[in-house]
């Protein structure tokens, strides 16, 4: 076989396959350099992107179960939150009842008779009495001032003005005075107790109507004794 020739000097190449002529040094081959550095450069490339491609999986993975992690935990907080506000609310409702419970005790101890909390019970014959000799005394004898007050005051002026309304107010005192104190001892209303600034007010009240009555009456009379002279 005929030997190939340098381009160059025109010597005869050896078929050994050498890459440049062994008289001027021209390369007989194109380097492949080139070409075999950007085939490494792409199989890097292409392996670093597969490997990002994985880590970016992996990171995404591990945000999912991130996620998951926050999810959880946010309903076992919700979870908590609900069963503290169950439990408080259980609380409150034991503590409301708890004082109804405390306040009915107390009531039914402080007004209930031959209880021995209380030992003061309200006596309806006393409270009869007071207001058969001084109408209204029976009821702040009960402790209800207000109404021994409007007694007192109703049966003198119908005293004074028409006196079978002042039989009827002075009856009906009576009554009332008979009925709470009664009621106070079995519980029905709440026990009430009488104090000496009452007894004072009404002695007081009680005493400066029929003074005020009996001035008015005795100026009215004057008046028209002067008019039949």
């Amino acid at each position: 076989m005929a030997n190939n020739f340098c381009s160059n000097c025109g010597e005869p190449i050896p078929e050994s396959g050498a890459n440049v002529c062994t008289n001027c040094g021209k390369p007989l081959r194109e380097p492949q350099t080139e070409s075999t550095s950007t085939d490494s450069y792409q199989s890097t490339t292409g392996g670093n992107f597969q490997q990002s491609g994985s880590s970016n999986a992996q990171s995404g993975s591990s945000n999912a179960q991130a996620g998951s992690s926050n999810a959880q935990a946010g309903s076992s907080n919700a979870q908590q939150a609900e069963s503290g506000d169950a439990q408080q609310t259980y609380t409150n409702d034991q503590n409301t009842n708890y004082e109804q419970q405390t306040r009915n005790e107390n009531y039914n101890s402080y007004a209930r008779p031959g209880n021995t909390a209380y030992v003061n019970d309200k006596n309806p014959i006393v409270s009869v009495i007071l207001s058969f000799f001084f109408p209204g005394a029976g009821q702040v004898y009960n402790g209800d001032l207000k109404k021994g007050l409007m007694i007192v005051i109703g049966a003198i002026i119908t005293l004074f003005i028409f006196f079978p309304a002042s039989f009827v107010v002075w009856v009906y005192g009576l009554y009332d005075a008979y009925t709470d104190a009664d009621k106070m001892n079995k519980g029905q209303i709440p026990y009430a107790e009488a104090t000496m600034q009452d007894a004072l007010i009404y002695a007081g009240v009680f005493i400066g109507s029929f003074i005020l009555l009996f001035v008015i009456f005795f100026f009215i009379g004057l008046f028209f004794g002067l008019m039949m002279i």
